[in-house]
């Protein structure tokens, strides 16, 4: 007889239990190619440690079998005729078990006689089904996978509602397809069809081509990204607080940024108005009283011909658009009318307008005509206060001292707040007085915040056409958006049903970049420039009369980012995405940071309505002035353990790492590498991103995501970058739950690209780079925006010039 032996490494554990082989007896036989006389040879499946004491797998953990380097041994096996070779081990943590992927060859011709597997079950339960970091942090990224895999497979497939077979039934389907399909993802590195099937990734349907999953995707955290987090639940980053150096320069180059808007409310939203002002008018109607005095009555009176007015003017423009609509607001205003006519006073006030007409005798068309109508148009705006960040990219090389030109990252969806509607632009970034490990208050609070607001337009006398006009407007401006920046388009991937729906939607990446030209800013009084510091806050050369104002506004603002003493702290730009050099962020758990690894920055300001650090340690009552009106405020964000919040740990200069998410994961052995367009293609789970222009984007770029960064709503535009201040990409918050599972997606501004060998049809992740362009597919990027805009401008990502020549030469793609 003939004992076999295969060394295969998997794990090391603890010293408890010693080497460990698995050994199977088959009979002394010749094994026939009949599947099922094969497998009814193998018996006795037994475990022998290295002091040969022989068990059974349920005296043995699963995880105990994965030994140092292990000797899996099959006995009793005819020597004469066949030699048997281990091909690969599958462990499946969750269900305790152990398949043995194995060959057997002729002994004559060393040709495969069979190619079958065994399945060992009934191992002892392993201490909570779950393994602790140490033992994780030695599987490799495939093995990590297929644990986390099984839990969040079972997670994502309770979700979905009747027979897996009856879902997305567009898609492949049939088992000869789905095997192809699932082999080649094998070699890309990509998981299964069933499985990106459960988790609503975009799949080949049964022509070839791609269907989306439209709906909202139901995400979980990973266990692995609180493992070292005192409270599980707050694991969306750190509030308030500077832990190093880095951060602090990273702080000193990004915004808080805030644009007031003021745009008219949909119809849909002055139906709503409607329902409450019907509300409001019983009680008015009910409080008239002859003893009032005059003044009292004509509010009164007034108010209610308003409401009146308004239903009238509104069902007539529901009834132009919509009639859901004119039916919703028709019952409204019939359903209030009897309870009015109905209240205690209401008859007083017939034919008592003060507006010139009866409230229950005016026309529509009267009601059009009266020229009292105009103030209720102010009334049919609203407000918009929209939060993000941004930092300072690049500025123009200047030859007369500072430069007044500069260019700030952000996304394109923060971006799009920048429009003909915009009314202030409030912006707030820290100072050079700001310390490590300070608490902080909210930017507003704080003086180691300052805070420039700038009023473009008056409230009341918004313009249009002159809009150009305005110096302080036109300082402002969206030089470059990642929108259609690709020459395909989403429907030329998509089966014939989507293809259709979404003709006219582009792709988008989900950023852009602003610009402000300080010399446009004249009109002093257009800036206001504050501080929380009692004793006052003024800027050097604040009067009319300075001529150096625009370029030392410029140089306040931008913390002398530009001066030639802050060099080395000026970002660079990373030359390889990380799904390219995935090994540089490769980083076990329970490992420290080396020098040879890159860690992830971010530094953010969302809005402090999101900042639950105020309420923490009973501190409420305490943050009481600050936790007021925390909707209009931002506060300073960082991708850091919560912990660090009461604690001041001694951290070196180190970030952060990936994130072990998995419902987004495209590549199963590359934790926190996203294919937009396959994992996550529509914003928000609601649907596709819609442009202020009602413009329809969907998502298709190479996406990051960070660990500890989830702050929410005003974080858009956080800058992610590494520890030698390489730009890697820019954050956005693409899920609401994102908050709960502790990441969000940072899109990467360079992408070699990936081909799918057909897998996706003709789709392949895009190559890229939204700064330098000259991707194969591109279009569009800033590098060449900024020529179209200034064929002669040189700046510091670019300083001979923005011909395509001047790209640094590792910037190039090289096919």
């Amino acid at each position: 007889m003939k004992k076999i032996i295969l060394s295969y490494f998997v794990f090391s554990l603890s010293t408890a239990i010693g080497s460990i082989a698995v050994s199977c007896n088959i009979n002394n036989k010749e094994i026939n190619s009949n599947k099922k006389a094969i497998l009814t040879s193998i018996s006795n499946i037994k475990f022998k440690l290295d002091n040969n004491e022989v068990v059974t797998q349920d005296q043995i953990k699963l995880s105990e079998v994965f030994k140092n380097n292990i000797k899996y041994e099959i006995l009793d096996l005819d020597a004469f005729k066949y030699d048997v070779e281990i091909e690969e081990l599958k462990k499946d943590f969750k269900n305790l078990t152990l398949k043995i992927v194995f060959i057997i060859k002729s002994k004559q011709d060393n040709l495969i006689k069979n190619r079958n597997s065994i399945l060992v079950k009934g191992f002892k339960p392993e201490e909570n089904q779950k393994l602790d970091v140490d033992l994780y942090s030695k599987l490799s990224n495939k093995e990590k996978f297929e644990y986390d895999n099984a839990t969040y497979r079972d997670l994502a497939l309770s979700r979905i509602r009747g027979e897996l077979k009856n879902y997305r039934t567009d898609l492949l389907r049939d088992e000869e397809s789905i095997e192809k399909y699932n082999k080649k993802a094998a070699q890309l590195g990509l998981d299964n069809f069933e499985n990106s099937l459960i988790k609503n990734f975009t799949l080949p349907s049964k022509d070839g081509k791609l269907q989306m999953f439209e709906g909202h995707r139901a995400l979980a955290a990973s266990e692995w990204d609180s493992f070292d987090v005192s409270n599980k639940y707050l694991i969306g980053g750190l509030a308030r607080k500077i832990i190093n150096n880095k951060y602090k320069d990273i702080a000193l180059q990004s915004y808080g940024i805030s644009f007031v808007n003021r745009n008219k409310k949909t119809l849909q939203e002055r139906v709503n108005d409607l329902d409450i002002a019907f509300k409001q008018a019983l009680p008015k109607i009910e409080s008239y009283k002859y003893d009032l005095k005059d003044y009292e009555k004509k509010d009164i009176i007034i108010w209610v011909n308003d409401v009146y007015a308004k239903s009238n003017i509104l069902l007539s423009l529901a009834k132009k658009e919509s009639d859901d609509l004119f039916l919703q607001a028709k019952k409204i205003t019939e359903d209030y009318i009897s309870k009015l006519k109905n209240a205690k006073n209401y008859h007083f006030l017939v034919n008592k307008s003060y507006l010139g007409f009866s409230i229950n005798e005016s026309s529509n068309e009267e009601i059009y005509k009266k020229e009292e109508y105009k103030i209720f148009e102010p009334n049919n705006f609203k407000i918009n206060n929209s939060f993000g960040t941004m930092w300072i990219l690049d500025a123009e090389i200047s030859k007369e001292g500072y430069p007044t030109k500069f260019f700030f990252g952000t996304n394109a969806h923060v971006a799009d707040a920048l429009n003909k509607n915009i009314i202030d632009i409030n912006i707030s970034r820290a100072n050079n007085s700001i310390n490590i490990n300070q608490e902080l208050k909210p930017n507003e609070n704080d003086s180691s915040f300052d805070s420039f607001s700038f009023h473009l337009q008056d409230y009341n006398n918004l313009r249009d056409d002159n809009l150009q006009k305005l110096d302080a407007y036109n300082a402002f401006k969206v030089i470059f958006s990642a929108k259609d920046y690709l020459k395909s388009k989403p429907s030329d991937f998509l089966i014939e049903k989507q293809a259709k729906k979404y003709q006219d939607v582009e792709e988008f990446a989900d950023f852009a970049v602003i610009e402000i030209d300080f010399s446009k800013i004249k009109d002093l009084n257009k800036v206001e420039i504050s501080n929380n510091q009692d004793s006052g806050f003024s800027i050097p050369y604040r009067n009319k009369e300075t001529i150096n104002f625009p370029a030392e506004l410029a140089r306040l603002f931008t913390n002398n980012y530009a001066d030639s003493f802050n060099k080395e702290k000026q970002i660079k730009l990373l030359a390889n995405s990380y799904l390219k050099q995935y090994a540089k962020i490769d980083i076990p758990l329970n490992k420290e940071i080396t020098n040879d690894k890159d860690s992830f920055f971010i530094l953010g300001y969302p809005s402090t309505q999101f900042d639950y650090f105020l309420k923490l340690n009973n501190k409420a009552k305490q943050n009481a002035n600050y936790i007021e009106n925390s909707a209009l405020k931002q506060s300073l964000w960082t991708n850091i353990n919560s912990d660090y919040f009461n604690n001041n740990f001694k951290k070196n200069e180190n970030g952060e790492r990936i994130s072990q998410q998995i419902g987004l994961r495209t590549f199963i052995e590359k934790p926190g590498i996203v294919d937009s367009f396959l994992s996550v293609p529509n914003e928000n789970g609601k649907g596709f991103y819609i442009a202020p222009d009602g413009k329809e984007y969907i998502s298709m770029s190479l996406e990051y995501t960070p660990r500890f960064y989830a702050p929410g709503g005003g974080a858009s535009g956080s800058s992610l970058r590494n520890q030698k201040n390489e730009l890697i990409g820019a954050f956005h918050y693409k899920y609401g739950r994102f908050a709960e599972i502790g990441t969000g997606l940072a899109v990467a501004l360079r992408c070699e690209g990936y081909d799918y060998q057909g897998l996706f049809g003709d789709y392949n992740l895009p190559q890229y780079d939204l700064i330098y362009g000259t991707g194969k597919n591109q279009k569009n990027s800033y590098r060449e925006e900024l020529r179209r805009n200034y064929d002669n401008i040189k700046t510091l990502l670019l300083p001979n010039g923005t011909h395509e020549n001047n790209i640094p030469s590792n910037f190039k793609f090289k096919n």
